[in-house]
């Protein structure tokens, strides 16, 4: 009889260990190891009208108004999807190329000394630099702009953003009439499973 209550109280015991283990164990993490999580790259390309600009004496400062701003669609919802993924999955999204080029190249871009771009909400607000290149070289037709490393994921799951390029044009220098800049971006998502 001493035996079955012996066992009986080791049953409990047991039990009750294997019960408050369970209930106390650490929840596991929600997000994937480095290696399961989906890595993409989304191409933008696109281009706009500079205004025309008459020579001045001195350099202008256009960076806190801006050279110009223009709105784009992102087609995220097709992108994501064409890399099997979905806006909700996105983790995070930087740019990490930023190549801003004279449409036609045998134009130079000597107006500009510097240049700054921006993405921003649809309606301007929350700009945040992501390239930037201070002291560009006289005969460039094309410049790689240094990138700022800046989180991007509430503009590029956004169905729009606006793009705000500002800086300062040399002195002494006229923006041609019906001058184009084309802008040649790749953004690298990273997204769950």
């Amino acid at each position: 009889m001493k035996q079955i209550k012996f066992l009986a109280l080791g049953i409990i015991i047991t039990g009750t260990a294997l019960l408050m283990n369970s209930c106390c164990k650490k929840k596991t993490t929600t997000t994937p190891p480095a290696s399961q999580i989906v890595k993409f790259d989304l191409p933008f390309q696109d281009s706009s009208y500079l205004p025309t600009l008459s020579i001045l004496p001195i350099p202008v400062d256009l960076t806190a108004d801006s050279l110009f701003s223009y709105q784009f669609a992102t087609y995220s919802d097709s992108l994501f999807k064409q890399n099997n993924s979905s806006a909700d999955k996105i983790i995070s999204v930087k740019c990490n190329s930023l190549i801003m080029s004279q449409y036609d190249n045998t134009k130079n871009m000597d107006f500009i000394k510097d240049i700054k771009m921006f993405v921003a909400n649809k309606d301007g607000s929350n700009k945040v630099l992501i390239g930037s290149k201070i002291g560009i070289p006289l005969n460039s037709t094309s410049v790689n702009l240094d990138l700022t490393g800046a989180e991007l994921k509430s503009y590029m799951i956004a169905d729009t953003f606006r793009l705000v390029v500002g800086g300062t044009i040399r002195a002494n220098s006229t923006i041609p009439t019906n001058s184009f800049l084309s802008y040649l971006a790749s953004f690298h998502c990273e997204a769950n499973p």
